[in-house]
């Protein structure tokens, strides 16, 4: 995601191919900080409701990876149904290297972004939130995945395999 004039990405477009397969001209200066934000307050939202639902359907009586398999099948998937929950989450790897704090920060940057902006955020916001209140009980060095364990701990319910990611949940 790169923004400043179209001749000059033009010209940087081999640098920045040996760097991703996908670029991506977003606009003017400052469009690809815009467009970072944008997707990473989605996968932020999908994460924390991705999170919170399997953590309902575990303390309902379902087994998560039966769970996670019929998501992958129906209109609630997202790529922390198909990558994050079955990869890192029940296979009990956990960590995905993008911390809590850098998650925060990013929707955080999105939010205010929104407001500066004149942009309703009401579901960035509780996101957030949810985000403040994990970074909060277990730092902001730790893993993104460990928003799995204040679900968890707050249903009183286990998605993950214990003794990968620990400390004290928030109340969320």
């Amino acid at each position: 995601m790169v923004g400043g004039p179209r001749e000059l990405y033009d010209q940087c477009f081999e640098v920045f191919s040996a760097v991703s397969p996908n670029i991506f001209h977003a606009g003017s200066v400052g469009s690809g900080h815009t467009m970072k934000l944008v997707n990473n307050v989605i996968s932020a939202c999908n994460r924390a409701v991705a999170f919170e639902a399997v953590t309902l359907a575990v303390k309902n009586g379902l087994d998560p990876s039966v769970c996670v398999d019929i998501l992958q099948k129906g209109s609630g998937r997202s790529y922390h149904t198909e990558i994050t929950l079955p990869k890192f989450i029940l296979s009990g790897e956990m960590k995905q290297g993008f911390s809590l704090g850098l998650m925060h920060k990013d929707v955080s940057l999105a939010t205010k972004l929104g407001r500066d902006s004149g942009t309703p955020m009401v579901v960035g916001e509780v996101v957030r939130g949810i985000f403040q209140a994990v970074v909060n009980a277990y730092g902001k060095d730790a893993d993104i995945n460990t928003l799995i364990r204040a679900y968890e701990e707050a249903a009183e319910a286990t998605v993950a395999p214990l003794g990968v990611l620990s400390g004290q949940a928030p109340d969320i």
